[in-house]
Formats: structure tokens, sequence, C-alpha cells
């Protein structure tokens, strides 16, 4: 065989890097890299806003009257996680809906490209566990969002994976611990997954953070009171606060799950004599989406919003061997987190897209935000409760650095911001390769009757729209 010469072999490792594709041979920091043995712990919890916890600086609304994260000095809290990793302030998902999101996360594609546009469609492109389970690892997964059900494509490549829904919540952690158990006793590498349920509504903490509150038994907060209070938010705002109370001790509930498993599964290590939790694995904590909390709309759910209190998500990242701590304002795509992870590639983004189906979009660079609804559509998205329109204005724009919560619209007063990032949007919607919208990637109505569904996914709006607005059209509307 012919020996390439030296300058050959830098040239060729030079274009590597310079493509963005690293090799497993070229990469010397991802989880496949061939010196690295870690497991990967990935920790999701539904519905989390990155704005009611205290390691993120700012709360719109008044401050949680709870301890949410629990203390520093606990192990495996949330607050504890936050002290021991990286803590990404500004990391935007790619939808403010779970199966969405998740499948962006072990994709890396935008739901326009894997086809799960929906909570009732089903994944269409492969996932990283895939890849994990080429690497020998063991995957286990137990979730506790009926969404993330076997038939939704997530499954695809787990030894194990299962729904423990959220009345069977405290169960996950144990259960998937059982699964588990052989594999890290026998030093296998694994990648478990936990997803809890909590704070996704209804919202119905656990007893003791509920007591603390101390509200009327009467004072509930289910779907029913949540969709009442987007259909008349002015006659129901005098039970906002207690809503969101009860959402803030929603948290409190999850964080105690988050730690029970977390402190058990670093006791698992331990009685196989590895050492402890962080000595074995890289652990992620993150979150879906957010939660508007009545934000805009007397709206306090998540699946129409585009804003930054459903789609801006927490996301801590503890890597021991990397030692690294604190945070990284930068921008990051949470749909690029397994990437990362695995091949070692750079993680800060330039810009990130977050989109509804097809149909409503937004962009977001490392201080604006640009929110476009370019079929002008003013019922927004077809979401619970359907009756209530959620409005976009065709042009949305707002500085995040000045508005972090983008409330206050500034697209008349910055035409140029504007045009540039809406060309951006464009750009990025014509460099993608949109799934099909073919009827064969719905669940069937058995299915979706065994999950709970009423309504048929072929009346919410698909992958048929035309997209985002070409330059021209910013410029004709301006």
């Amino acid at each position: 065989m012919q020996m390439l010469r030296p300058h050959l072999i830098v040239a060729a490792l030079a274009f590597t890097m310079l493509a963005c594709a690293p090799s497993p041979q070229a990469n010397k920091r991802g989880l496949l890299a061939a010196d690295d043995s870690r497991d990967l712990i990935l920790v999701s919890v539904d519905t989390l806003r990155a704005s009611r916890l205290p390691f993120y600086s700012q709360t719109l609304h008044s401050a949680p009257r709870l301890e949410l994260a629990g203390s520093v000095d606990e192990s495996f809290s949330m607050a504890w996680l936050a002290s021991q990793g990286v803590v990404y302030d500004s990391a935007f998902t790619t939808a403010g809906k779970t199966l969405p999101s998740l499948a962006s996360f072990f994709t890396g594609l935008a739901p326009i490209e894997h086809g799960a546009v929906s909570n009732m469609t089903r994944l269409q492109a492969d996932t990283y566990v895939s890849k994990l389970k080429l690497a020998g690892f063991k995957s286990h997964a137990r979730v506790a969002n009926r969404s993330l059900h076997k038939f939704c494509g997530l499954a695809e490549g787990f030894d194990t994976y299962a729904v423990r829904a959220k009345q069977r919540e405290s169960e996950l952690g144990d259960d998937l611990l059982s699964a588990a158990h052989d594999d890290i006793a026998s030093s296998k590498r694994v990648m478990l997954w936990a997803h809890f349920m909590a704070p996704h509504q209804p919202y119905e903490p656990l007893p003791e953070y509920r007591s603390q509150l101390s509200l009327p038994a009467e004072i509930v907060a289910g779907n029913e009171q949540l969709q009442a209070a987007h259909r008349s938010p002015q006659t129901e705002q005098h039970h906002f606060g207690a809503y969101r109370d009860l959402y803030d001790a929603e948290i409190a509930t999850s964080n105690q799950y988050v730690q029970n498993f977390l402190s058990k599964l670093d006791a698992q290590y331990r009685a196989a004599n590895r050492g402890g939790l962080l000595d074995n694995a890289v652990v992620v904590f993150f979150s879906d989406h957010g939660e508007e909390l009545a934000d805009r709309n007397g709206y306090f759910l998540h699946a129409k919003s585009l804003y930054s209190s459903v789609v801006q998500v927490p996301l801590i990242i503890i890597d021991k061997k990397s030692g690294r701590k604190g945070h990284v304002t930068d921008l990051v795509d949470l749909s690029q987190t397994m990437k990362m992870l695995l091949e070692g590639d750079e993680f800060t983004s330039d810009f990130v897209v977050s989109a509804w189906h097809n149909d409503f979009f937004a962009i977001r660079d490392n201080r604006y935000t640009l929110v476009h609804n370019p079929q002008q559509n003013a019922l927004g998205p077809l979401e619970p409760p359907e009756d209530v329109a959620y409005f976009y204005s065709a042009v949305e724009l707002y500085d995040r650095q000045n508005d972090p919560f983008e409330l206050n619209n500034i697209a008349a007063q910055h035409p140029q911001i504007v045009a540039r990032l809406g060309e951006q949007l464009y750009q990025w919607y014509n460099s993608k390769s949109l799934a099909t919208s073919d009827p064969s990637s719905y669940l069937d109505e058995q299915t979706l009757a065994e999950l709970g569904y009423t309504e048929d996914p072929n009346s919410e709006h698909g992958l048929d729209s035309l997209g985002p607005w070409s330059a021209e059209k910013y410029d004709n509307n301006h």
C-alpha cells in the first residue's frame, strides 16, 4: 500500500477540522473516543422553566416561596448539580413540545427534518442511541410522559425502554436502576435516560411541598383551571399567583425525584467497587421545554409559545474529567448536545431556530430574537385550548439583553436587524431536507385512543406550508 507523505497527512487533518466533521480517529474529547470508557447519564425534567431555578439569574414573576432546587450542600440536588458542572445560561430548544424537542436532542435535527413535529407523530430519523449501541453501550430509559410511548420512535436502540405515567413517577428512578444494575455491576458501559414528568400540568405537587404554600384545599391547577385562565385572563387573574406557586412546588417535587435517583445510582456504582457516579460518568441535566406561566394572554402552558419562557431550557453538564465548572453565557442549541458529548464537537451556536410545525418560527442570535408568523395566521398554533387565539405578529423582534422575557416588540425600530435575522432564517430553512408529511408517519387511531388523545393529527398543521419569508418579502413589508 502506498504511504501518505507527512504534508498530505497534515492537510487531510486540517481539512477534517475545517469541515467540522471529526471522525472517531480524529476525535480526542468525546465519549466515543478510544481512550474514554465513561458512561452517559441523562436526566431530563419535563416543562422545567429555566428562569424559576435559583442558578439562573432572572425571574419575571415573584420569587419562589419554596426552595425549589434543594441546597448546594445536598448531593445530587439540582442546586448541587449546578455547583458541580457547567451551567449553560442561553440554551434553547427546537420546539415547545416534548416529542419534537427530545427527538431533536437525540437526533441533532430540527423537527421539520426528523418528522416528529407533534406529540402525535413518529420520529423518522435515526438517533444517537444507535451509535452508542454500536460502540458497545447498554442503553436503558424510563420516561414519565406518555407522549414518549414506545411507538414514538425514540425507543429504537434502547435495550430497555418503558413509560411510567405521572401517577407512577415516584417508581421511575428505582425501575431504571433495576434495569441497569447488572450492567453497572459488571462494568459494562451504559447510557441511562430518566425523564421525569413533574412539573408538567396539572400542577399537583407532593403533599409535603403543597403544604408549605398554605393554599386553601379548593385551589387546584388542573387542565380545566389553566385553560380557563387562557380563555378569561382578566376574571381568572386573582388565581395566577397560586397557580405559579403550585408550579414551583412541582419543581421541588421533581428535585426530590432527581436527587433520589442520582443518589441511589451513585450508591450502585460504589457497591460495584467502581467509585462514585461522577468518577464513572458524564451527567447531563436538562429540560425539553419550559412553561409560559401567563407571561402573555393568560397562557400558562407551553405548546403554543416560541418565546424564551418556553424554549429557553436549563442545561447542566457535569464532566469531572474535564474539571469545568461555572456558567457559560454563549448561545447553545440543545439539539447539538449529544453530538458534542459523543464526538467532541464545539458546542456554541451563531443562531438557534425554534418552530411550531412548519408555520411559526423563532430565530435567536446572541442578543436578538426574531419571531415570525409567515402566513399571518391570526389564531396562532393549534394547541389546547384550541378555541383561544394565541396571536403572533407577522414579524416580532426582541432585544434579550434588555428584555430577556421577550415582551417588548421592537421590530419597527430596527428593520435592518429584522432583515438580517429574517435572511438567516430563510437560508437555514432552505438548507434543510424536510421530512415527509405522509400520514403513515402519524399514529393510528387505535394507538391515539390508547394514549388518551382525541384529536386527529391530520387536522393539525403539518409540513405543507411555505416556510419563512424571503428577504424580498421583508423589504416589501417594511
